[in-house]
């Protein structure tokens, strides 16, 4: 028996990189990896370092970041691109109710808190 990466299905002889429920409601979807092979295991091994990434949002390690093949100049972005991503899914509950204005608003404010912060720390 050979080692499977995590979230790996082989349906018909073709490698998919299969999310759970929990993941896609995170925003994961599957991944058609290609025919069963070291290959397509290699991809799903790639995205599974990915959803390490959003799972741990700003707490991803540099090693974790560069295994996906990040630069170590993007480490910082990768980051925070992985804590939005992970705000955007939070907030999906108040879509098309009142309280998305609210919420919208917030983080306007907190943005906007952000930047003067670091205008001040730049001067």
């Amino acid at each position: 028996m050979h080692d499977r990466p995590r979230y790996y299905v082989v349906k018909r002889g073709r490698g998919y990189w299969q999310p759970t429920a929990p993941m896609r409601v995170r925003g994961c979807q599957s991944v058609a990896c290609g025919v069963d092979s070291p290959d397509a295991r290699a991809v799903a091994e790639e995205w599974n370092t990915i959803w390490d990434i959003l799972r741990r949002g700003a707490a991803a390690s540099d090693t974790a970041i560069a295994a996906a093949g990040f630069p170590p100049e993007e480490f910082e972005g990768v980051r925070v691109e992985a804590a939005l991503h992970d705000v955007r899914v939070r907030v999906q509950c108040f879509a098309g109710s009142n309280a998305a204005a609210y919420f919208a608003r917030g983080l306007r404010r907190i943005a906007r808190e952000i930047e003067q912060e670091a205008s001040a720390e730049a001067a």
